[in-house]
């Protein structure tokens, strides 16, 4: 709400010296640069604001005048658009086409009233999505006659991302409780088909002489039982189950560690082993399954001989080893048709004194140009609405300002991206 009454103001503001300068028009005698000097001090506070500023003629079809902020916003030059307010159609993004269209409309059809509409979104030539807040105001002059529209503007894009980052915060912190609620549910069959299973491997087993004594009243001997079984490839099936059962109760304790509120206490962890479980944890995530078939892409892992022990919160740097991973699983899948053998690395270590881990693939790597923005908040390579742009900020978040470390992004020795993570000197213990 203070945002929009902030935007209200300049625009009462850029208003009130437009009707200023309607009224002094040719009769102001200080001139600057050729103008009026009204109009230089219209156009010197219209280039100031944060917001798109323009004006249109009455009929709203064409623009007269618009700000410097248009192109800083959009990335485009306003030339193109100034004969024809519709053409500004072409910059709106294919889902908000219609509504846009709409707005327009309306503006054009009432435009001596003021119109305050509903964001949008916009593309600029670089395939970034800005969303947009629109609001018009009619100039009119003493007879109640319209000589102008004026439209505001305003980029609303961080704002929008921040609710939606905040909405995606809760949701997860929802999911998270589920899945511990679902671990627990999961892990008593789980219990219960251990226990069944320890108790048949008792009962067959021929050194207990309850289970000779047991055959023998039944006319055979525990020997042949087990003999049979095992030609039946049932005794196969029940170290499978107990194989199977293992790894759900792996990836039940990796839930249940990973949504644990008190699990964010610091404490000497063998780097190694987090790397291990992480990359385990990632291989078993839905959506790197599903999506990006993880299964078919060779994951490396090159580590130290020895355990390299840091002082750190476990389940952050869990956190950060999964996004990682998650965006090299991004980029090999993306790059398939240049290299189609995909490839993940991942190495830990220790260099001039400092245990580091680092994680490359051989995906199409990260131009130099926006090498420095990919730890930004909500920027992304990938496709626009299936990555949020969040993985990397909260990595660096938490390596920098929560374990007083480093993270970088480097050219990989295969072509594509290495994102090493270093860990300051007196968080090593080894």
């Amino acid at each position: 709400m203070i945002y929009y009454v902030i935007i209200a103001g300049l625009g009462v503001a850029v208003l009130g010296l437009m009707l200023f300068t309607l009224r002094v028009r040719g009769r102001c005698s200080k001139d600057i640069g050729g103008y009026p000097y009204a109009e230089r001090m219209l156009s010197l506070l219209a280039d100031n604001l944060p917001e798109i500023f323009f004006l249109t003629d009455p009929e709203v079809k064409g623009i007269q005048f618009v700000n410097s902020a248009f192109t800083r916003i959009t990335g485009y030059e306003p030339g193109s658009f100034m004969e024809s307010l519709a053409s500004l159609v072409q910059v709106i993004h294919a889902d908000d086409l219609d509504t846009a269209r709409q707005y327009l409309a309306v503006i054009q059809g009432r435009p001596e009233i003021p119109h305050d509409f509903k964001p949008f979104r916009i593309l600029t030539p670089s395939g970034e999505t800005r969303w947009m807040h629109v609001r018009t105001f009619p100039l009119k002059d003493a007879e109640g006659k319209i000589q102008n529209v004026a439209v505001l503007c305003a980029d609303i894009t961080e704002r929008h991302n921040t609710i939606e980052a905040i909405i995606t915060s809760e949701k997860m912190k929802t999911v998270g409780g589920l899945a511990a609620g679902m671990a627990h549910e999961i892990n008593n069959p789980l219990n219960i088909i251990t226990l069944a299973l320890e108790y048949i491997k008792v009962h067959l087993s021929p050194e207990m002489g309850r289970n000779r004594e047991a055959a023998l009243k039944h006319g055979t001997d525990i020997k042949s039982i087990v003999s049979f079984l095992d030609e039946q490839k049932i005794i196969r099936y029940l170290d499978s189950i107990k194989d199977a059962v293992s790894r759900a109760g792996k990836i039940v304790s990796s839930m249940l560690s990973f949504s644990r509120p008190d699990s964010r206490s610091r404490s000497k962890e063998d780097l190694n082993l987090v790397l291990r479980e992480s990359v385990e944890l990632a291989e078993r995530d839905y959506e790197m399954k599903k999506r990006y078939n993880i299964s078919s892409i060779s994951v490396e892992t090159r580590l130290a001989a020895g355990p390299l022990y840091v002082d750190c919160v476990r389940i952050e740097i869990e956190q950060v080893i999964i996004n990682i991973i998650k965006n090299a699983v991004r980029a090999v899948h993306e790059n398939r048709e240049q290299r189609p053998e995909p490839h993940i690395m991942v190495e830990s270590g220790v260099s001039n004194g400092r245990v580091f881990f680092a994680i490359s693939d051989n995906g199409p790597g990260i131009p130099e140009s926006i090498r420095a923005r990919i730890f930004d908040p909500f920027y992304t390579t990938g496709e626009v609405g299936l990555n949020t742009g969040m993985g990397l900020y909260i990595s660096y978040f938490l390596i920098n300002g929560n374990h007083g470390g480093s993270i970088e992004a480097l050219p990989a020795p295969e072509g594509g991206t290495t994102i090493k993570v270093t860990f300051p000197e007196d968080k090593i213990n080894i």
